[in-house]
């Protein structure tokens, strides 16, 4: 529908639509954004953009990309909660020094030239070991319960013997020579030390300025 309005002065008309067909733009300036309006009764479907829903959804925005991020972010923290919980008692990448076997304690890796002469020299057991040089400190040919402290073992799985009553028959002598004589001529100990079931040790020693020094060596006697 149109409407004519006359104008006395005028010989044209001026077309008018009415509201309900012709929506009325409305450009409004904001901080942030345009608006788009339409009366009432007009039967078009408006657009209406109000500065309460505007901001709204802008600040609905950022929260809908931040849920979408939830999960990853949710690793994240829980990762970060890990580091903080490890234990830095110790430095990283400093590796604890590995606990001696009562074997090991004492080793001499360069032995007296003596006791190298030997050369690869065994004992004669169900399992054939050879000779190893050991140095341990001390304060002299301790007794029993002494080196039992020294080797970190129960005093009751050491026994002291005399060369003698250790080698009968005189097959380890060049081995009892040695050991002496690496200690100036010191009188030898030999100490028995009882491992596991029918497992023992036997270590051959002198004593020389603070050091027990001499041999050791495995056996297995059935």
């Amino acid at each position: 529908m149109r409407i004519a309005l006359h104008h006395p002065a005028r010989r044209h008309h001026l077309l008018l639509s009415p509201p309900s067909i012709l929506p009325v733009l409305s450009l409004q300036a904001s901080r942030h954004f345009l608006t788009l309006s339409t009366p009432r009764s007009s039967s078009t479907t408006p657009f209406i953009t109000s500065s309460t829903s505007t901001s709204h959804l802008a600040r609905q925005l950022p929260h809908q990309q931040s849920c979408s991020m939830s999960s990853s972010s949710d690793d994240a923290y829980a990762a970060f909660l890990s580091r903080a919980n490890r234990d830095y008692s110790a430095p990283q990448g400093q590796q604890q020094a590995p606990t001696l076997s009562t074997a090991e304690i004492g080793e001499e890796h360069t032995p007296h030239p003596a006791i190298r002469a030997l050369g690869e020299r065994y004992y004669v057991s169900d399992a054939d070991e050879p000779f190893v040089g050991v140095e341990l400190s001390a304060e002299g040919l301790i007794g029993g319960a002494e080196f039992a402290k020294l080797l970190k073992v129960e005093e009751d799985t050491v026994e002291v013997l005399k060369p003698q009553d250790w080698d009968v028959r005189s097959e380890y002598k060049d081995v009892v020579d040695a050991v002496r004589e690496s200690c100036g001529g010191a009188e030898v100990r030999v100490y028995r030390v009882q491992e596991a079931g029918s497992r023992a040790l036997y270590y051959v020693l002198g004593f020389e300025r603070g050091r027990l020094r001499g041999v050791r060596v495995k056996a297995v006697e059935s």
